[in-house]
């Protein structure tokens, strides 16, 4: 994966930089849910998973380059005319990235992560 390319509608970003991180970290996120994290479990159901280095978080060598780019819509109706933005990529990325892997492999994925060693098994 070469880039993350992210376009929302954030009706009236109060802080651009914010907005911007708030979108890139979400996109990252749901990235390394798709890819990388998981939480496992034995056959007793006993958490296998004791720390965030067994989860299999994804570093900033395993991401992607990320653009933002925020719509000139309109604002919304609440006063300040901001919308909210950090969830938005954090739900809509991984459906995404899971259906864009499906495109590329000819085939329907059941389950994540999809690490990048299971990628590179699909012809």
């Amino acid at each position: 994966m070469r880039e993350c390319l992210a376009y929302y509608d954030v009706g009236r970003a109060l802080n651009p930089t914010m907005v911007v991180g708030q979108v890139t970290g979400g996109s990252l996120q749901g990235i390394g849910q798709v890819l990388y994290e998981s939480v496992l479990y034995d056959a007793n159901g006993q958490i296998l998973t004791a720390s965030l280095m067994d989860a299999g978080l994804a570093t900033a060598e395993e991401m992607p380059e990320h653009v933002s780019l925020k719509t000139p819509k309109a604002a919304s109706d609440l006063p300040h005319g901001a919308k909210g933005v950090g969830e938005s990529p954090a739900i809509g990325v991984p459906p995404a990235l899971v259906r864009a892997i499906e495109r590329q492999v000819g085939k329907r994925l059941r389950r994540t992560p999809i690490p990048p060693e299971e990628l590179a098994r699909f012809p």
